[in-house]
């Protein structure tokens, strides 16, 4: 997937989500990014630009948010949470500012 190894992301996140906060996108991408939150799991987020989209397209990608998992080297577009349901993070990967119930708890970061 040229485009997402052409980004400069944090290398401690495997997980790549490209989201556009358009009326079409905008609910699979915020259920996406909700559903990895609500695991613990922390994502690099990529807002989507006229040119990634391009890229995205000519890659066969048609639907958004387009995930991508580096250290499986593996893909998918849209909001699935078979697939969220199913990814096993590092511990690295996993933000433990999140409680287990799926709330932020970031309060005492402050």
């Amino acid at each position: 997937m040229a485009i997402i190894e052409a980004l400069e992301l944090d290398v401690s996140r495997n997980v790549t989500v490209i989201i556009l906060d358009s009326d079409e996108w905008k609910e699979a991408c915020s259920q996406t990014l909700a559903a990895f939150e609500e695991r613990g799991i922390r994502v690099s987020v990529v807002p989507a630009t006229v040119k990634i989209l391009k890229e995205l397209s000519s890659e066969g990608y048609s639907a958004l948010p387009v995930v991508k998992l580096a250290r499986e080297n593996d893909s998918w577009q849209g909001y699935r949470p078979d697939r969220i349901t199913a990814y096993q993070p590092r511990a690295s990967e996993l933000d433990w500012t999140v409680r287990r119930v799926g709330k932020p708890s970031r309060a005492w970061l402050r």
